[in-house]
């Protein structure tokens, strides 16, 4: 997701270059640029979530609830992950805290309170492209919408979203390496 997250990026750069050519913004490139930066911005969001996720699987597997469904003899015939410890599993700031990520082992990358408050909001923003913006028209619900903190400067809800998000997905991928790429097959369960 984040390499396809990365090839749209890309495209929203070159497409917003082009609707600015020449002094003159032509709307219409500008809208498809526009289109290109959101539907990154959903598979960043994806992205996140997912490595989150698997920090989690690694920090704290006591806290993952599994389904196990069994045939009439007892076989097992499913596994999956019913709750990774979270009551809303695109809730990325509740993923965040989850995985540790306002600890200490991620201070290298959020070193400060005013880091650590922005990565929060680019969580909440994520998670808004996530659960509707980024594939909807309309939210889903009539709650009220996100708005980032303006106490950050808005270009971090755009074109300076990654400088936030690169920094942080190295650091999960690299921890990831260490997490085994499967669930324990059926034969291993009870």
């Amino acid at each position: 997701m984040r390499i396809s997250a990365e090839a749209l990026w890309e495209r929203f750069e070159h497409a917003l270059i082009e609707s600015v050519k020449g002094g003159v913004v032509n709307d219409e490139v500008f809208d498809i640029a526009l289109g290109y930066m959101q539907s990154s911005k959903l598979l960043y969001g994806l992205a996140l979530e997912n490595a989150l996720k698997a920090e989690i699987v690694d920090v704290n597997p006591e806290d993952i609830e599994l389904k196990i469904q069994q045939d009439g003899a007892g076989k097992t015939t499913r596994a999956y992950i019913k709750s990774l410890g979270v009551s809303n599993g695109h809730d990325l700031i509740a993923l965040a805290e989850k995985a540790g990520i306002f600890g200490p082992k991620f201070s290298t990358i959020l070193i400060d309170e005013r880091s650590a408050f922005a990565f929060r909001e680019v969580c909440r923003h994520l998670m808004e492209m996530v659960v509707w913006q980024g594939r909807y028209p309309v939210p889903m619900s009539s709650k009220e919408p996100v708005i980032f903190d303006r106490s950050l400067p808005s270009s971090l809800q755009n074109h300076y979203i990654r400088d936030m998000l690169d920094p942080m997905l190295d650091a999960l991928q690299i921890l990831s390496r260490s997490i085994p790429l499967s669930l324990p097959t059926f034969e291993e369960f009870p």
